[in-house]
């Protein structure tokens, strides 16, 4: 029995990035328990959908070049058809454009279904933006920083608070871990005995990549008699950031220092397998990121048992926290993208977490290995999935039996 009919508008499950991994493994979820799932996908690719993966419709929301997020389909598509509750995945400041459209719709006599609101934070919640806050039926968020920082911004209700996962059969130590990192090497043309950083993420300002580059080059500084090298998944050229140009700049070269993947691209990603071998190669996972709303590579990383190196700031502070990786303290801030001000590490203070990883006893690293590869899998995404099924059930419920009272023979 089909429990209802939910229109998801997010990124596709399809795509690998963060908002499509927790769309695949919620989405499915949800179908598997019963519901109904149509997909809008703001980002997607335009390839064939195997339905024995993807058992329900996604279409791309993004139809019009001048509507990347897809507002106006969305529009379309509820004033053409009726759902039983509206999933809206996405960043706050997009959730509040598509409030401002539905609030439209509505006055147009369109009768808007329950909504569910997921949204990251990854900085402070800005009070001009809160359109969905208010509009939605249930808002949910990853991270108690978040449930703070949306409480700090006015809103009188608290989001419930429901963190993404990790999926631990995925992301794991891997039986031949030495093996894997003595090929990962010679495949990127390394010496057997180099100490590999590696690094997972858009290109984009908030990820800070170019500040990443530079905290490698001094680390190498530091040591000089030490072979290393920086693998940075991502696409080196993207939003108008040319990290090749950051790697000139730092004195190191591109393929030799610095490595980016070969066919790169950011819907495209590399499958958990080819992710969990880059973890298993890697002698540290380290980002320089001005803010997270959760960070999925991060507990992929934990799951993988590889050590982490990261800012105390926004949800890194819960992840890494407890001893669970090396976190820098962020004594400076900096303007970005017209979020506000984000707080920074200073050079020296990365590059002294940096080298005492790096030069971490082996028992002091396997002590924090051990304790982060704990909490990834208390985020294993059996355990996270089925409290959005409570989620939907209960919302779904709780609108129906009204409308069972009021019924003929009730």
């Amino acid at each position: 029995m089909v429990k209802g009919h939910i229109l998801y508008w997010g990124d596709a499950p399809t795509v690998h990035t963060g908002f499509g991994v927790v769309a695949r493994h919620v989405l499915g979820a949800l179908f598997d328990a019963g519901y109904e799932i149509s997909c809008l996908g703001i980002n997607t690719i335009p390839d064939f959908v195997d339905r024995s993966v993807y058992p329900y419709d996604i279409v791309s929301a993004a139809a019009l070049n001048d509507d990347p997020h897809g507002y106006r389909v969305l529009m379309r598509v509820l004033g053409a058809h009726t759902y039983d509750a509206l999933f809206i995945q996405n960043d706050v400041h997009i959730g509040h454009a598509a409030a401002g459209y539905l609030r439209t719709l509505a006055s147009r006599g369109v009768k808007l279904p329950p909504i569910i609101y997921y949204y990251p934070v990854d900085c402070g919640v800005r009070r001009n933006l809160t359109g969905m806050l208010e509009l939605a039926d249930v808002i949910a968020t990853c991270t108690t920083y978040g449930w703070r920082e949306t409480e700090a911004a006015g809103k009188s209700r608290a989001p419930v608070v429901i963190p993404h996962g990790v999926d631990s059969q995925a992301f794991r130590p891997l039986a031949d871990r030495q093996g894997v990192r003595e090929a990962f090497r010679r495949k990127l043309n390394l010496p057997a005995d180099a100490q590999l950083i590696c690094s997972v993420g858009a290109n984009s300002a908030r990820k800070d990549l170019a500040r990443t580059i530079a905290a490698f080059a001094e680390l190498r500084r530091a040591a000089p008699g030490r072979a290393s090298a920086l693998y940075l998944h991502t696409m080196p050229a993207d939003n108008g950031l040319d990290l090749n140009e950051a790697v000139a700049a730092c004195g190191l070269a591109v393929g030799r220092d610095v490595i980016f993947p070969a066919g790169y691209h950011p819907m495209r990603g590399l499958s958990d397998d080819g992710l969990n071998q880059v973890y298993n190669a890697a002698d540290l996972y380290f980002t320089t990121t001005l803010g997270e709303g959760w960070g999925l590579p991060i507990t992929e990383a934990m799951a993988a048992g590889l050590a982490v190196v990261a800012p105390r700031h926004s949800s890194l502070q819960e992840l890494g926290g407890d001893g669970r990786a090396v976190l820098y303290e962020c004594r400076e801030r900096v303007w970005v993208d017209n979020s506000g001000y984000r707080p920074f590490g200073r050079m020296d203070d990365i590059v002294a977490a940096l080298a005492r990883v790096a030069s971490l006893p082996d028992l002091e690293r396997r002590r924090m290995t051990e304790a982060a590869r704990e909490f990834a899998k208390g985020l294993d995404w059996t355990n996270v999935v089925p409290r959005w099924v409570t989620l939907f059930d209960d919302l779904l419920a709780a609108r129906r039996a009204p409308q069972a009272a009021e019924a003929p023979g009730a």
